[in-house]
């Protein structure tokens, strides 16, 4: 039996009053129904466009919102006319007003980003769950610290690569986000949810397989970001993602065409950093033709910064750039290059994998 709501009778009296407002209340709920949806389209987040990537768009995520470490203040649409004199930093401090050392720390910055312009950018970012422990600078979770970093990273390089990054969460699953701007990666990195799983192989494989199919002379290099906390599992995931280095290096003509660089976040774990070093040193003695894999330690991305390290670490073991932006990148990587091993070291499409083999 369906159960429906008991009806109540209308005194005579009444009748006029609610038909009265059964005509006008339609009238206002509806203006209100417009009113409501016009504020929620104006104000609705930005939702990526990757038709099976799994984000969960709740107002109320899991881990705490961020924001880019530096907000221009009054900064028009255009990021190339944009006005740099003043900084405004998220946790308190007054607006920096450009002067000998911020323009100095400009040009350093500029010179670092132009260095990275000239690479294919891809940043493959650990979702696992040991990514929500908060052991990173300012009690950020080493998945908050990736999400600010990220997203400094596309704003400052969007003058110069106004297309984006590519971003690709893996753990369980993976996906991959093509031309992610600084306000998506915020959103992604604020609304993803973490997962089990540190599943490495398949879509690093799936990021090397569409470089060489799509590999044309005037294509840029190509650099993979690896940020993670540990080793890659289940047990096998290991030997894959080596294997799969080895691959990749025994594939290049150029050994420059293509390199790879592993961040390890958060506190040093043993058997992670052990691993992460064998394939920085020992990669020749897998089979591998060159040696396409650096490493940066955790302490110089948290002095540094993620951009700068990068650059330091592309200065100190790629070709040399372009003699004008060798000049201003030799300063800016200085200090950093000389903190990294000392041994050696679209969104315009978007799409989501169940990695094989089951969770991890």
């Amino acid at each position: 039996m369906i159960k429906r709501p008991h009806s109540k009778a209308v005194a005579p009296g009444a009748l006029s009053l609610f038909l009265s407002l059964s005509v006008l209340l339609p009238l206002a709920t509806n203006a209100q129904a417009q009113d409501a949806t016009s504020a929620e389209q104006s104000a609705a987040p930005f939702q990526l466009n990757a038709a099976q990537a799994h984000l969960d768009t709740t107002p109320t995520p899991k881990v705490k919102p961020f924001t880019l470490s530096a907000i221009q203040v009054g900064a028009p649409d255009d990021p190339l006319k944009a006005d740099t004199n003043f900084l405004l930093d998220p946790r308190g401090n007054p607006p920096l007003k450009a002067g000998v050392n911020t323009d100095h720390f400009a040009l350093q910055a500029s010179a670092a980003m132009r260095l990275l312009s000239k690479y294919n950018v891809e940043l493959l970012v650990d979702r696992s769950q040991s990514m929500g422990q908060h052991d990173c600078p300012d009690g950020l979770s080493r998945w908050q610290w990736c999400g600010e970093q990220a997203a400094s990273l596309a704003e400052a390089i969007n003058p110069l690569v106004p297309q984006g990054l590519t971003i690709v969460p893996f753990a369980t699953e993976y996906d991959v986000f093509e031309n992610a701007s600084a306000r998506n990666i915020q959103y992604l990195f604020n609304n993803m949810q973490l997962q089990s799983g540190t599943r490495l192989f398949e879509p690093m494989a799936e990021q090397f397989d569409t470089y060489f199919a799509n590999k044309s002379p005037n294509k840029k290099p190509l650099l993979v970001v690896v940020i993670t906390d540990g080793v890659p599992v289940p047990k096998v995931e290991p030997v894959l993602v080596r294997n799969e280095l080895v691959a990749a290096s025994n594939r290049l003509k150029n050994p420059h065409d293509v390199t790879v660089v592993f961040c390890q976040i958060g506190c040093q774990d043993a058997k992670g950093q052990a691993y992460l070093e064998d394939l920085d040193q020992n990669l020749g003695q897998y089979g591998a033709r060159y040696d396409i894999v650096h490493t940066i330690p955790f302490d110089s991305l948290q002095q540094y910064g993620l951009g700068p390290s990068l650059a330091a670490a592309l200065q100190k073991f790629a070709p040399p750039p372009a003699p004008e932006v060798h000049a201003l990148v030799a300063k800016a990587s200085l200090h950093a290059s000389s903190s990294l091993s000392s041994s050696k070291p679209s969104v315009s499409k978007g799409h989501s994998h169940q990695v094989k083999g089951g969770a991890g």
